[in-house]
């Protein structure tokens, strides 16, 4: 359909776009728009809201954190049993925590605590109070989460395939497939800073990603 069709193709992902080449697209009708992360509509719960939300599902204190679908592709079982290895070799990563809806396939949540689709005010509280937030897809058209993630000053795990935080120095890159790989970088995350500088240094990796920016970016498409 795509090669039938005469129109621009607008993706976030250079990745894609060399896919999208490779199965016989014209390179003149891709374009690329990033997407943005400073919606400032929706403000972040407050921590002792946030302590509650999770000790209403028996998590207290530190916790690692994953937001996204849970089914195959996402790799939740892989992270799972990489997980439960790396708190055996650091308790500071406290429980796994999934927030979002299931998805397509099953897929076995062992011990992780499971909160199902949180409102948006929750959601960024847990990214901005998480020990680490971890993201590792087997596959990732782009990747919105980590760059969330990185917004809220949060120290993070992803998936070296995973193009919204390729060749960023902030992020602990780590094999999707390896859960040894996994393991040792949920524990080796833990060594950088959590001050309010290394919060902020982790914002700035992702400071471009507005939506004005991406305003911009649809507008160039169509010059």
């Amino acid at each position: 359909l795509l090669r039938a069709e005469h129109l621009r193709i607008i993706t976030p992902s250079p990745r894609l776009g060399v896919r999208l080449f490779q199965i016989g697209i014209d390179p003149d009708r891709i374009r690329f728009a990033r997407l943005g992360v400073d919606d400032t509509s929706v403000a972040a719960e407050e921590p002792e809201h946030v302590r509650v939300a999770l000790s209403d599902h028996g998590v207290q204190g530190p916790f690692t954190f994953y937001a996204g679908t849970r089914e195959p592709r996402k790799n939740v079982e892989r992270l799972v049993r990489a997980h439960r290895d790396a708190r055996h070799a650091n308790a500071d990563l406290g429980p796994l925590v999934l927030a979002g809806p299931s998805g397509w396939g099953q897929v076995d949540t062992g011990d992780a605590v499971v909160l199902g689709l949180v409102d948006r005010s929750l959601l960024l509280g847990l990214y901005r109070d998480a020990t680490v937030c971890a993201y590792v897809p087997r596959a990732e058209g782009w990747g919105l989460p980590p760059v969330e993630a990185l917004h809220a000053g949060s120290r993070v795990v992803a998936s070296r395939n995973c193009p919204s935080v390729e060749g960023n120095a902030e992020v602990v890159l780590v094999d999707p497939l390896d859960e040894g790989s996994i393991a040792e970088g949920l524990v080796r995350v833990l060594e950088l800073g959590d001050d309010p500088l290394s919060r902020e240094q982790r914002r700035a990796s992702v400071a471009d990603m507005t939506w004005h920016n991406c305003a911009l970016d649809h507008l160039k498409a169509w010059l």
